[in-house]
């Protein structure tokens, strides 16, 4: 399986910004289709920004923003936006504003989320710099409509090639279908810590689950399992966006 089957098309990503921006302002979009197991980080932006912005995220803020997908597994929510979740003076005071979105010139975020089997696998966000212009029902109306075909149209360029890649992976240590989504992220090199957050279940529950895993694998700690799927596997592995 190559890299360039893997990745999803520039023009792919290009085109769904395209066609949201023409219906719905915003100052930045941005794209980004994810998986543990897969090489699949792109993004695409609709107009330069520093590297550092979303390093920062990735590092730090997405902990405590309350639109992080990991929220919103297993809820159905397809469209989110801060005035949704609260009052602009609430949102004002909370982490990921002060620390995150005022220092770059952003004011409002709204995402929208994708899924396969009820997992989130792709989030647009769009943000504002204009307080006085956060997103409304009109705009949330709009992406809850195109939501439906973006996830359609997403499916058939990268959900093919992700079940394969986790079809390899269980045939080849004989894992359960949760025992595969903690094998996903414990191959990024997430601490348990953040394991448990990204997958809903208590530290006891994961550590289980690592020492089946381990046993299955015929290896005996995280880095071994790591190193032995990434020399034996077909597929290509990478981390996630939730580091």
């Amino acid at each position: 399986m190559s890299q360039k089957s893997q990745a999803i098309p520039d023009e792919f990503q290009n085109q769904i910004n395209r066609m949201v921006l023409n219906l719905v302002a915003a100052d930045l979009a941005r794209f980004h289709v994810f998986s543990p197991l897969q090489k699949l980080s792109e993004r695409a932006y609709s107009k330069a920004e520093k590297a550092s912005m979303e390093a920062e995220y990735e590092k730090r803020f997405w902990r405590f923003d309350p639109l992080h997908p990991s929220r919103y597994e297993g809820s159905g929510v397809a469209v989110v936006s801060n005035s949704m979740l609260m009052p602009l003076t609430e949102w004002k005071v909370t982490e990921i504003y002060q620390q995150f979105l005022k220092p770059h010139g952003y004011v409002h975020d709204v995402d929208v989320f994708f899924r396969q089997n009820e997992k989130i696998i792709g989030v647009l966000t769009l943000l504002r710099c204009n307080e006085n212009d956060p997103f409304g029902e009109r705009d949330v109306t709009i992406l809850r409509n195109l939501q439906p075909f973006m996830e359609y149209t997403l499916s058939h360029v990268f959900l093919p090639e992700r079940i394969r890649g986790r079809e390899q992976l269980r045939e080849k240590y004989d894992l359960t279908s949760r025992e595969l989504d903690v094998l996903e992220y414990a191959l990024t090199g997430l601490s348990n810590k953040e394991l448990v957050r990204h997958l809903a279940m208590g530290l006891p529950t994961l550590r289980t689950h690592l020492q089946n895993i381990y046993r299955k694998a015929d290896v005996h700690s995280t880095s071994e399992l790591i190193s032995k799927v990434l020399r034996d596997a077909k597929v290509d592995i990478i981390t996630p966006p939730f580091n």
